[in-house]
C-alpha cells in the first residue's frame, strides 16, 4: 500500500489546553500532524472527549497498517475457503455472501482512509 500520509507513529502532546498529534523525527526534532484536537463542547466531559479523540487520531497509521495487512488475510483465506462444506450448498453460499460482505466493509474503511472511496 503507498503512503500517502505522514509516516507513524504519532503521539498525543499535551500542552496547554488542547492535545495536539505529533510525529517525532528524534529527540530534539518534531512536527505537529494535527492540532489542536477538540471535543464536542458541550458532552458531558469535553476533556475526556478530547483526549479520546487524541488517542484515535494517533492510532490511525497503525491501524490502517494493521487493517490493510488483516484484508489481505481475510481475501486469502475467502479464497481458499471450501463453504461447501457448511452443511448444505445453500448455506455455504450464504457464508460465503457474509464474509465478502464484511470484506467488503473492511475495504471500504481503507479506502476511506487513503482517499480511494
Amino acid at each position: 500500500m503507498e503512503t500517502k500520509h505522514t509516516q507513524g507513529p504519532w503521539v498525543v502532546h499535551h500542552d496547554g489546553h488542547y492535545p495536539r498529534i505529533r510525529k517525532h523525527f528524534h529527540e530534539t526534532h518534531h512536527m505537529d500532524v494535527c492540532g489542536p484536537v477538540h471535543g464536542y463542547m458541550y458532552s458531558q466531559d469535553e476533556k475526556c472527549e478530547q483526549a479520546a479523540n487524541a488517542r484515535l487520531i494517533a492510532a490511525a497509521p497503525e491501524l490502517l497498517e494493521t487493517l490493510s495487512r488483516a484484508c489481505t488475510i481475510i481475501k486469502d483465506m475467502i479464497d481458499k475457503c471450501d463453504y461447501v462444506g457448511c452443511g448444505t450448498i445453500e448455506a455455504g453460499d450464504l457464508e460465503e455472501a457474509e464474509d465478502r460482505k464484511r470484506l467488503a466493509e473492511v475495504q471500504a474503511a481503507i479506502a476511506k482512509a487513503t482517499g480511494e472511496a
